[in-house]
């Protein structure tokens, strides 16, 4: 049964291990492949249920993940009758451009996660993957596309990122639709050779993103002998107006490490200097720098949010010296960080969201008065690029 719909998931449940029974009962080695409740959701997955120890199973999703872009326009719809601006990555689509829609088009809007980068989408399959590894099944997305209403740009890049999350663990996949609305070949049978790049060629020729703003910081610089350049996003719209200074709320996309300084020179000698922020990266193969105080080659302080919630405070005492590493006790992603300084002694404070910040680690070391402070973003992976989201910063 494709796209089931049950409004108590045990129903479909039940009818999945009776079709599992008869079917077993002549042909024990057949494979069945099973998806969820409500059109095949990932967001269903952890309510699905499957008979211990068959291995002839392969669980499949259905992924349209964010329907404002891939449905744009689409006529079957409630939120394809917005046809304002649409992005990706970033926020999909702006509180400003909600403005003067109907009330039930805003609440169909509503309904979908706003902002969506790779990390997200990545984010949005957890639960598939969590149950292929609990059973030790194959996973497979059989459906996944975007409309060509949408922006081509915007488009392609949604496809380059979500073919590598699925390439990345291993999950097979189909396309929707081969010929067709969604199609790589449209109903004249005219080919998409751009679109057919990305799905099937070595490395996706999709136009890359563009830094933009960095509001109250500098400059931007790749650090290290980096192979994929990254970009920073500054989201303007997302800027809170009683924050005592804007910040980027859409972090850079690097590999191994963009770094984002502002000169704190401007603000005079350094008293007491605090570097607030939310760092949110949510893949457990990369590591986010959250906040710090970093110089290039020579000593610093960072305040380190990792791909798997570690939360550290490292720091450099020499310049080409070894990294160390003042570890604390909270896991989390997103993680609320704080780094302070007062004279040489620099402190990290952590909590999650919405919780107060705690003494996380502290350490003394010598840096110039004249430091510079800003975001770092690095990757373990020298071909793979990251991102992270900072969101709420401020320096005090």
């Amino acid at each position: 049964m494709n796209e089931p719909v049950a409004d108590d998931p045990e129903d479909w449940n039940r009818l999945v291990a009776r079709a599992i029974k008869v079917v077993r009962a002549r042909e024990p080695r057949r494979t069945l492949v099973i998806g969820s409740n409500l059109w095949q959701s990932a967001d269903t997955f952890d309510r699905l249920k499957l008979p211990d120890g068959d291995r002839n199973v392969l669980l499949s999703f259905h992924f349209y993940t964010p329907m404002p872009l891939t449905h744009y326009g689409a006529r079957w719809t409630k939120v394809g009758e917005y046809r304002g601006p649409v992005r990706y990555p970033g926020e999909v689509v702006a509180e400003r451009d909600l403005a003067g829609l109907s009330v039930d088009l805003v609440a169909a809007i509503g309904k979908h996660d706003r902002h969506f980068d790779r990390s997200v989408l990545e984010e949005r399959i957890a639960k598939p993957i969590a149950l292929a590894r609990a059973t030790s099944l194959p996973l497979y997305c059989g459906e996944w596309g975007g409309l060509p209403s949408s922006p081509r740009a915007d488009r392609l890049r949604w496809y380059a990122d979500f073919r590598a999350v699925l390439e990345k663990y291993g999950i097979g996949w189909a396309t929707w639709d081969w010929k067709g609305g969604f199609g790589v070949v449209d109903r004249e049978g005219k080919a998409d050779e751009g679109l057919a790049a990305v799905l099937l060629g070595s490395g996706p020729p999709v136009e890359p993103i563009r830094s933009t703003g960095l509001g109250i910081l500098q400059s931007e610089t790749e650090v290290g002998d980096v192979k994929v350049a990254g970009a920073t996003v500054f989201d303007a719209a997302r800027v809170s107006t009683d924050s005592p200074a804007p910040a980027p709320t859409s972090g850079a996309r690097p590999t191994p490490s963009t770094s984002l300084e502002e000169d704190e020179r401007r603000r005079g000698p350094v008293g007491r200097r605090a570097f607030r922020g939310r760092g949110e990266e949510p893949s457990p193969e990369g590591r986010s720098h959250g906040a710090g105080l970093p110089r290039r080659g020579g000593p610093y302080v960072h305040a380190v949010v990792h791909g798997d919630g570690l939360v550290s405070l490292q720091y450099r005492e020499r310049p080409g010296g070894e990294t160390k590493e003042e570890k604390a006790s909270l896991s989390a992603v997103p993680a609320r960080l704080m780094l302070s300084r007062r004279g040489d002694e620099f402190t990290l404070l952590a909590g999650r969201p919405g919780e107060p910040p705690q003494r996380a680690a502290s350490i003394r070391l010598s840096l110039p008065e004249a430091a510079h402070a800003g975001l770092t973003v690095c990757s373990h992976e020298a071909d793979w690029l990251e991102t992270a989201v900072f969101s709420q910063m401020r320096a005090e």
